[in-house]
């Protein structure tokens, strides 16, 4: 699969860095590696596209008490290609991560604006400083309580460490409330969650397999 939209390396971007329960490493990733990783997901039923074409090299990745919640491998530059996209004059985004699609966004000329929501301050302090530019406003704040001050043409919710059905219903909530603050007088609006369509795809196979129980 191709890409229209290149990422830059984040390791060239964002130094190794440990913050209370955060860290930011350069992972080098082996041919081994991914070959095993790639039997594993198989296995699990992953989508064949997320172990397809991971290649060997090293990676910026973000642990948060140890858990892998963030990278810059082929998958994550791959299903975030839709929003660089489609983001057109003010953004906001739900989960700040090692600002791989804020690198990109933040020299649209479409863009005018870009509002992030992050709920880790360590994880604020560590990206944070790597984007002072003028159109990006970083807020410590819970996505899922935060009152928007304004609406957005815009709307990307990025906060998943992991591809499950469970996260098909948050999509759901947010959607749902953050649907107020899209500004649909903009031909061009748009809100999405990241891997929304997957996530639904799981829960219906979840349920169809009699896997999925409500509450």
């Amino acid at each position: 699969m191709s890409m229209k939209y290149e990422f830059p390396k984040m390791t060239e971007l964002i130094p190794e860095q440990e913050l209370d329960d955060v860290r930011i490493i350069h992972r080098t990733v082996t041919h081994d590696e991914i070959v095993g990783q790639s039997l594993a997901n198989l296995m699990l039923g992953g989508p064949h596209w997320l172990h397809s074409s991971m290649k060997p090299g090293t990676y910026c990745t973000m642990r948060i008490d140890g858990r892998l919640v963030m990278s810059d491998t082929w998958m994550e530059r791959f299903t975030n290609q839709e929003i660089i996209e489609k983001a057109t004059g003010d953004v906001l985004i739900a989960g700040l991560g090692i600002g791989l699609i804020l690198t990109l966004l933040e020299g649209k000329d479409e863009v005018d604006s870009i509002t992030v929501i992050e709920k880790n301050k360590a994880v604020i302090d560590v990206i944070g400083p790597w984007f002072d530019n003028l159109i990006i406003d970083i807020v410590q704040a819970d996505v899922f309580t935060w009152e928007p001050p304004q609406s957005y043409d815009t709307i990307y919710f990025d906060i998943w460490p992991d591809i499950c059905d469970q996260n098909y219903e948050e999509t759901k909530t947010l959607h749902k409330k953050y649907g107020r603050y899209l500004r649909r007088s903009n031909p061009d609006h748009f809100m999405q969650s990241w891997m929304r369509d997957e996530f639904r795809k799981m829960r219906r196979r979840a349920i169809r397999e009699g896997g999925y129980h409500d509450g």
